[in-house]
């Protein structure tokens, strides 16, 4: 999988203190989209290596968000919750066909 986005401050803290919701911007750490490039690129040198990039799903008005699913995403400003990554790979599969069959 590819680089996801990172946020500053901790979005499910941030959600838990009602000090942020959906609705809310939440700065992101760096442009994740460079780490996501240096992954594609490494990926391509090899004939076995696929990179799945699933970032457009959590988009909400041109903005990422941790919160696109309806819900929070995130345990933590760096980790996805389980709900979410099977949220993330079924609206995934549904766009694109499996690169493992």
């Amino acid at each position: 999988i590819s680089q996801m986005p990172e946020w500053k401050k901790n979005p499910a803290a941030c959600y838990q203190r009602k000090q942020c919701g959906p609705g809310d911007a939440i700065p992101m750490i760096a442009d994740f989209t460079v780490a996501a490039e240096i992954l594609r690129n490494e990926a391509g040198k090899y004939d076995n290596v696929v990179i799945v990039d699933p970032s457009y799903l959590m988009k909400k008005n041109g903005s990422y968000t941790p919160f696109a699913m309806g819900s929070l995403m995130y345990h933590d400003a760096g980790h996805m919750s389980i709900r979410a990554m099977k949220w993330l790979a079924y609206r995934y599969f549904k766009d694109n066909s499996n690169p493992m069959k």
